[in-house]
């Protein structure tokens, strides 16, 4: 991944120190490294786990061991063989997924913060967990492509700007925030925020268009988010008119969403029904407000197809690749690339009957760091 900010990139360049650079010798550990010694994820099971899901599985597992040093859930980056984490209070951790004779397979890094400038390795990874197959059931079902835990984690914040080629051209900025605890229909649940702005050209006519919407979910598995609805507030302008929407969506019943839980080739199919309510009012003069309210209805089968490398304009990414058939009248099929254990889509292709959408992220964040 190409790294952004400078201070991600010194922090980076230090990883990387620790593992191209120096005898490759071992450190003595600290304390709190050693105190965790022996306390595995799970019990590793089957076929040994890819390097980039082990060290996946020892970021999250110190993000929950080590709260006070690892104050808030991050996105993984990748520069050469560190796959890292960049937290607010300075602090890096890190994981070494390739060989070399100066630097330790497996070994763990940090520094930052209360750590000091030089990175210090404190043991390897299979000192601290022992990692298993993603969808094993080991550690309940999760194939690493979403954090669901990071979904609900209050105040997480997300900024992915796309850019559209087809029939709907421009940009469009997604700006998201967990907002945390609510209700909603008299159901306990975790409330997302999401803003969209942007300017897009739709059959040939300039569209301005923004939009805040408020997701209501619960995490009821490991592997399972309970979709219970939304509302959705837009405006929308273009050369003769403005016009104001409000939407409320309610599943009902509520839909389980198990894709954090397929493993590689697995197939889930889901379909959901729903009660809208949509209010509209235009500019228009002595034109009064539309209130419609009406059933809706989905049915898609999605497969996991695995991990892929997907390059963008803002680096290259460890993405898992899924694929989408909308199973209702009409059809259609999308294809989808997630990033690596974060849940952000970085890119679609969408395709119906001739018609061919793509969508693609130009720049992406998580709580402040670019990705």
């Amino acid at each position: 991944m190409l790294i952004k900010s400078h201070a991600t990139a010194l922090a980076a360049a230090a990883l990387l120190a620790a593992c191209g650079g120096g005898s490759g010798s071992e450190p003595a550990q600290p304390a709190a490294a050693a105190a965790q010694r022996n306390r595995p994820l799970a019990v590793g099971i089957g076929n040994p786990v890819a390097p980039d899901e082990a060290a996946r599985q020892l970021l999250d597992f110190a993000e929950g061991a080590f709260k006070s040093q690892l104050p808030e859930r991050q996105a993984t980056m990748v520069t050469g063989p560190a796959r890292y984490r960049v937290y607010s209070n300075g602090t890096v951790l890190g994981v070494a997924v390739g060989s070399g004779p100066n630097y330790l397979l497996d070994g763990v890094y940090v520094m930052g913060g209360a750590f000091g400038s030089a990175p210090q390795f404190v043991g390897l990874l299979t000192s601290f967990i022992t990692p298993v197959q993603p969808g094993s059931g080991a550690t309940g079902p999760s194939n690493g492509c979403h954090d669901l835990d990071l979904a609900g984690t209050t105040g997480t914040q997300t900024a992915v700007t796309y850019e559209y080629t087809g029939q709907i051209t421009g940009n469009k900025t997604v700006l998201t925030q967990v907002v945390g605890p609510a209700m909603f229909e008299a159901l306990p649940a975790v409330e997302t925020l999401v803003k969209t702005s942007g300017v897009l050209i739709v059959d040939g006519l300039p569209a301005s268009a923004s939009a805040e919407i408020r997701n209501f979910h619960q995490k009821t598995a490991a592997g399972e988010i309970t979709h219970l609805g939304s509302t959705v507030a837009t405006t929308a302008s273009t050369t003769d008119y403005s016009a104001a929407t409000t939407i409320k969506t309610v599943y009902a019943p509520a839909w389980q969403d198990r894709s954090a839980a397929l493993a590689q080739g697995q197939t889930l199919s889901a379909d959901w029904q729903s009660q809208i309510t949509r209010v509209t009012t235009y500019s228009i003069p002595g034109f009064p407000p539309t209130t419609n309210t009406y059933g809706d209805a989905g049915a898609t089968t999605l497969r996991y197809i695995g991990r892929e490398s997907l390059t963008l304009p803002g680096g290259t990414y460890s993405t898992c690749r899924f694929e989408r058939i909308n199973m209702l009248p009409g059809g259609g099929w999308t294809t989808e690339w997630w990033l690596v254990g974060t849940g952000l889509l970085l890119k679609s292709v969408q395709a119906s009957g001739h018609a061919v959408q793509t969508m693609r992220a130009i720049s992406l964040s998580m709580n402040g760091n670019p990705l």
